[in-house]
């Protein structure tokens, strides 16, 4: 099934999807634009045409708790300035200095995967795709490099 095609079956839903969600006729909107985006470039992974419109709300679930998350960072107040000592500002520089070692003795491809679903938030199905894995060794390798950071960073 194409994009053209979900579109056509499903904008509307999807934008009241987001419309019952956020409240928010602009933002609703928006937010399913981004869902039929990241359809289009993930349209690979739909492997089954009776399950499209599962996929597709799938998809806009996603965008739906990154909007949350976003929304949720904005509420938050920075920390005073006068809260972070000296001390602290150290040992987070040497932590993230040990992080980055452990991350770089770990095999290139687990660490890759590893750097996509933490840092890019990437759930299992895109990593798989993108490093051309199953998704069974997309969540072993990614445990074998949580495995192995705990180690190291003990």
């Amino acid at each position: 099934m194409s994009v053209a095609s979900l579109f056509a079956l499903h904008h509307a839903g999807v934008v009241a999807f987001f419309r019952r969600r956020l409240d928010d006729d602009e933002a609703a909107r928006e937010a399913a634009q981004e869902t039929f985006l990241r359809a289009l470039a993930g349209r690979g992974s739909l492997r089954a045409e009776e399950r499209a419109r599962a996929w597709l709300f799938g998809i806009a679930r996603h965008v739906l708790h990154e909007i949350w998350r976003a929304r949720r960072r904005c509420l938050l107040p920075p920390p005073p300035a006068e809260s972070v000592c000296p001390e602290s500002l150290v040992r987070g520089r040497e932590l993230a200095r040990c992080l980055e070692a452990a991350l770089e003795r770990l095999p290139e491809s687990r660490r890759e995967a590893l750097l996509m679903r933490a840092r890019d938030d990437l759930d299992y199905h895109v990593i798989a795709e993108r490093l051309g894995w199953p998704r069974a060794k997309v969540k072993n390798e990614l445990h074998r490099a949580r495995v192995e950071l705990v180690d190291r960073l003990d």
